[in-house]
């Protein structure tokens, strides 16, 4: 069983997809059945610590369209969900005036120019297939469960937040299901040369650590 809540001793680990969700779920926890944890938070307030992790959504994006696009629909096997060409591939393959061949083709060349023109179009859909699944939503939303409230911040691209953080679990978290390095790097770069994509992430998604620091929606 996989959840993005967790319950470690006295910690509760609070996670989304694509934001370690793999590496948090290896480890040896206490639970993962939300509801059973919700309960026990809620029946012994001041007991329990939220650790959030979270990340810059740029990075998310970034870390979704590689494994989603680019890599799992080319691997010959099934999603969550039974699908052979992955749940992103699926809801892009259904939206209204998206060349969806066109777009899975320039994702299998994986060459630079067609990963950045295919990274261009999903971007250009984004606002409209974001609702559509978790992976996508904003990462706060899973706090609601708990009021918004976080106690440990841990940004999972900081590698000292990752060293406390395993450091107050007693624990070593591995990296599962990392994106490939030189892709990753490539569109991080796009971004930056290109601040109008970068917009539509932002316009999108606003700042999470802005949101996270003064619990903002």
């Amino acid at each position: 069983m996989t959840s993005r809540i967790l319950l470690k001793d006295n910690y509760i680990l609070v996670t989304n997809f694509k934001v370690m969700f793999s590496s948090i779920n290896s480890i040896d926890t206490d639970c993962k059945v939300p509801d059973q944890i919700g309960k026990l938070y809620k029946q012994n307030l001041g007991k329990y610590k939220i650790i959030f992790f979270y990340r810059k959504d740029s990075l998310r994006i970034i870390s979704n369209f590689l494994l989603w696009c680019v890599k799992f629909p080319f691997n010959q096997s099934l999603d969550y969900s039974g699908n052979k060409e992955g749940f992103l591939m699926e809801i892009l393959a259904k939206e209204d005036k998206f060349n969806y061949g066109h777009f899975k083709d320039l994702c299998e060349s994986k060459e630079d120019n067609n990963l950045i023109e295919a990274f261009k179009l999903f971007l250009n859909v984004l606002d409209k297939i974001q609702p559509k699944n978790e992976h996508l939503h904003h990462q706060k939303k899973i706090l609601n469960r708990f009021n918004q409230k976080s106690d440990i911040l841990v940004d999972i691209d900081n590698e000292d937040d990752i060293k406390k953080c395993e450091h107050l679990l007693g624990i070593s978290i591995p990296k599962k299901n990392s994106s490939d390095l030189k892709q990753k790097k490539l569109l991080v770069n796009f971004l930056k040369e290109n601040q109008e994509y970068q917009k539509i992430i932002d316009d999108i998604y606003g700042d999470i650590e802005k949101k996270l620091k003064f619990n903002l929606e």
